[in-house]
């Protein structure tokens, strides 16, 4: 696909008035092929790449175009992945994986409320998922863990001779933790009581380039209950963050931390007409 971006805005920002113009021509492709050696599993192999100015998500109230960014180069990603699917148990029970590697250029790295912290000349993140997904009776489950090992390239701070790029380069791409993982449980005892629960849990992420800053890892436990009077009438008990674990929710370079909340209940009336 051939594109050609152009994007322009005006307006006020602290007080300081802005007229500036993004954009950028180049070619994306992706391509991919399925292979299915039985009827209940497959394989498939898949190639993508993309580029991204500035402004170009603006109309979906993503992201503004304004003085600070207009001078940014898109955004370049290409990623190569190959997986497997098998469907067990008449298919009660979905078995996923896959194995990745994504290359970007020009990464902007935002904080988890938005605000570019950070310019990469590039970085490379890969690793592997699996998951699995399926229901025994009146249990429900899904599983999803994602491994990621990301490194910063030589030109992640600077030209190729500025000191502080050297000292970068190998250094774990910020917000990228190594492992993730989400399990829950639904347990449907009787027509109008459940149970449930997760499990959610991630090792430890920087939020600088020089991974001087950082956030422990943490493992959250949630529970909740269900009961339905009737078919108009429900009440829902959500316990959430069951061991009352510590950990930092938000991290941005370099000052600044947000907790998680700790132990909560909530209780819920639905009803529906």
């Amino acid at each position: 696909r051939y594109t050609d971006s152009r994007g322009s805005a005006a307006g006020v920002t602290r007080g300081t008035a802005y007229n500036v113009e993004a954009g950028g021509q180049f070619w994306s492709y992706q391509g991919g092929a399925i292979f299915k050696p039985t009827r209940n599993t497959s394989l498939y192999v898949s190639y993508a790449n993309s580029k991204s100015p500035p402004g170009t998500t603006a109309g979906e109230g993503a992201e503004n175009l304004n003085d600070s960014n207009e001078l940014y180069e898109p955004q370049g990603t290409e990623n190569w992945e190959a997986g497997a699917k098998a469907e067990l148990f008449d298919r009660a029970l979905l078995l996923s994986g896959a194995i990745f590697r994504v290359d970007r250029t020009n990464v902007l790295e935002r904080d988890p409320t938005g605000v570019v912290t950070d310019i990469f000349g590039s970085a490379r993140v890969q690793g592997f998922e699996v998951s699995a997904t399926g229901r025994a009776g009146p249990v429900s489950m899904l599983v999803g863990y994602t491994y990621l090992d990301s490194e910063l390239g030589r030109d992640a701070a600077g030209a190729d001779n500025d000191p502080a790029t050297v000292s970068n380069e190998g250094n774990v791409l910020p917000q990228t933790p190594r492992h993730n993982l989400a399990a829950t449980l639904d347990w449907q005892v009787t027509p109008q009581f459940s149970l449930g629960g997760g499990a959610y849990a991630a090792s430890r992420r920087y939020a600088d380039p020089a991974n001087l800053v950082s956030a422990d890892g943490y493992v959250r436990f949630d529970l909740h209950a269900e009961y339905d009077f009737n078919d108009n009438l429900g009440l829902r008990v959500n316990l959430n963050n069951v061991s009352d674990e510590r950990y930092i929710a938000k991290l941005r370079n370099p000052h600044f931390a947000v907790p998680a909340e700790g132990r909560e209940a909530l209780v819920s009336a639905g009803a529906r007409f």
